[in-house]
């Protein structure tokens, strides 16, 4: 399906650490569908949600402070759009 490591959105991933989110973006265009590649982006889109909420939940635990969640919410935030754009583009009559 292309070449993912091109891909902003895996660059981005994989600066911020998203293991989970820049593998399915890999394995995803490793398959021979579209079909299937937007399933592993899908994947990546909830594993992005699952870092938000550890975000959420490290925040609670007082782990960081004010600038490093913001940070961080703001990357995981900018990374959900981008794989929300690339959803949309690999959905048949987006």
């Amino acid at each position: 399906m292309g070449n993912y490591n091109e891909l902003k959105v895996w660059k981005k991933s994989v600066e911020f650490a998203a293991v989970s989110v820049a593998s399915n973006l890999a394995e995803g265009a490793g398959r021979s569908t579209r079909k299937d590649y937007r399933r592993f982006v899908l994947q990546a889109r909830g594993s992005i949600f699952e870092l938000q909420t550890q975000i959420v939940i490290a925040d609670a635990l007082e782990f960081f402070d004010v600038d490093a969640r913001e940070d961080l919410k703001m990357r995981a935030a900018e990374i959900g759009k981008m794989l929300n754009g690339l959803v949309k583009y690999l959905t048949p009559n987006a």
